[in-house]
């Protein structure tokens, strides 16, 4: 019975670790670009993060907490996104935003690039 009860808590242990591992691992992820999302408008491919103009697609990859797959639905007004934009500057804004990470609402990091753009 004892053995039993050790496993059991050994097992709560991993998976608790594990889910913990995941959230800091988020938290230590750098984005060439993160802030609050302003408006997005899926017709014209769009969407406005900290006031910058960005371009999406359907193939535009949404990945939601604890890496689960999202989808442009999910991105809303409000939330926080971060991602890697294509090149910089009026580069960045024109390329389309291949894949975009959904962050916890007490993410904190500055919003906006992380290095300033060559414009």
């Amino acid at each position: 019975m004892k053995f039993h009860k050790l496993i059991a808590t050994s097992l709560v242990t991993a998976v608790l670790m594990g889910s913990t591992l995941a959230v800091w691992a988020d938290k230590k992820r750098e984005f060439g670009f993160s802030g609050k999302v302003d408006a997005v408008d899926r017709g014209n491919g769009t969407m406005v993060v900290e006031d910058m103009l960005f371009r999406i697609d359907n193939n535009t990859q949404i990945v939601k907490k604890r890496g689960r797959k999202g989808t442009l639905a999910d991105l809303r007004p409000g939330i926080t996104i971060g991602f890697y934009p294509s090149g910089s500057g009026r580069r960045a804004q024109s390329s389309v935003v291949e894949r975009v990470w959904i962050l916890p609402r007490n993410w904190r990091a500055e919003p906006g690039y992380a290095e300033t753009p060559d414009n």
